[in-house]
């Protein structure tokens, strides 16, 4: 899986990779693979947004766009 490599790669950078985001992260790859869609729920703080992200971004072919969509103008501005 794709997620493997970044797994080894947020390692690299000295970033902590929860149990509950790695979980996350699988479950998103093969969303994308089967082309359909996923609500993933989790308490604040497990790293929800640093999963999708990374997941979508790592998944995306070349000619593909990642859109994010958030509820709050805040949680846009910690993302960007």
């Amino acid at each position: 899986m794709k997620t493997d490599k970044l797994f080894k790669a947020m390692q690299a950078c000295d970033l902590q990779i929860r149990e509950s985001q790695r979980a996350m992260m699988q479950a998103i790859e093969t969303t994308i693979a089967q082309g359909k869609i996923a609500c993933i729920e989790a308490p604040t703080g497990v790293g929800k947004t640093l999963a999708y992200l990374l997941t979508a971004l790592n998944n995306k072919t070349k000619d593909e766009s990642v859109v994010v969509s958030t509820a709050t103008v805040a949680l846009q501005e910690q993302i960007i």
